[in-house]
């Protein structure tokens, strides 16, 4: 895999949140995936251990670089200034009962 084969099916598992299995069956399935990770029609799309092998090889380092370009870009083209970072926090409730030893489980469940 060539250096914009790896980085073009990083951004592709990043932004669908495929697993490594996922992501080889799309890009291997998807004429829009092949061409985007510059695959050609006639070449066979990669293995699972290949993308993995080769995705993980990305540094932190890496990813912040593609960060600051890309915040750059945004800021020239007057698209984002990148001063300020949005997350969600859902909290969700959720039936967690006490944590109990085997016998205090058996009353609690019936069994």
């Amino acid at each position: 895999m060539s250096a914009d084969q790896i980085l073009q099916a990083a951004i592709v598992m990043r932004l669908f949140e495929f697993t490594y299995e996922k992501l080889a069956f799309h890009i291997s399935d998807s004429r829009c995936l092949r061409r985007f990770c510059r695959i050609g029609i006639a070449d066979k799309g990669f293995k699972k251990y290949a993308l993995n092998a080769n995705i993980k090889s990305l540094s932190n380092a890496t990813w912040e670089m593609i960060s600051h370009d890309l915040i750059g870009y945004a800021e020239n083209e007057n698209i984002e200034k990148g001063r300020k970072v949005c997350i969600d926090c859902t909290v969700v409730g959720s039936n967690v009962h006490k944590p109990c030893d085997s016998m205090q489980c058996s009353a609690v469940f019936g069994s």
